[in-house]
């Protein structure tokens, strides 16, 4: 009976023992450490760097360049009966940050540039149109600033003068280009200036401003 009663106190022990182990290694009864590192929060999104002054002014001036290349180009894509180009990119917001406005500097210095490029090429054909005539003529007569209503006068005047020929000269009275301006009005610049179309255009704008259609005796 003795022994029976000391194995029944040994596996009472025993039990015991291990139900202790078993409850302190459960999640509930896990103590705290206090020297253990809190975990990391999420780190927070870095404060723009605010744009300077002389940022902003320096993009507010390339953004008027890009204003006023666009107003060239569509003044040249009126006279050529095209459709009017894309708008100048907007400004950014007073809060945004200095890459944002750099962003939109370097944006309208590309815009400036191409509007420049699109000018230069549609000024190219307007100096050096296809085909003959007179009508021909009518996009760098606008260009130079003739007015839209004196289309078809201009047309019937450069047929009779000089059949849309640049270079067309009047042996006996000198007068010379598209609009037969004569000698007077264009001898001090010159034979090289005159043969320039353009310059004949904007002569004869000039010479039917002061004198009107009287002055090819019309």
């Amino acid at each position: 009976m003795r022994i029976m009663a000391a194995i029944v106190l040994t596996l009472s022990v025993l039990t015991l023992t291990t139900v202790a182990a078993i409850g302190g290694s459960s999640p509930g009864a896990a103590a705290v450490d206090p020297s253990a590192s809190p975990v990391p929060s999420p780190s927070a999104s870095p404060t723009p760097t605010p744009a300077s002054p002389a940022l902003i002014r320096s993009a507010h001036h390339a953004r008027r360049l890009a204003v006023r290349a666009r107003g060239r180009l569509s003044f040249a894509d009126r006279c050529m009966a095209h459709r009017q180009p894309q708008a100048v990119k907007r400004a950014p917001a007073a809060s945004c940050g200095q890459l944002e406005w750099i962003a939109a500097r370097a944006a309208w210095e590309r815009q400036r540039q191409t509007f420049n490029r699109r000018t230069a090429r549609l000024h190219s054909l307007m100096r050096n149109p296809r085909g003959s005539g007179a009508e021909r003529w009518w996009p760098l007569a606008l260009y130079t600033g003739w007015r839209p209503s004196l289309k078809s006068w201009f047309c019937y005047v450069v047929n009779r003068e000089s059949h849309g020929q640049p270079h067309a000269v009047n042996p006996s009275s000198g007068c010379y280009g598209l609009l037969q301006e004569i000698g007077g009005w264009w001898a001090s610049k010159g034979r090289r200036w005159i043969a320039d179309p353009e310059n004949q255009l904007r002569l004869g704008w000039y010479i039917y401003r002061v004198q009107g259609p009287a002055a090819w005796a019309l």
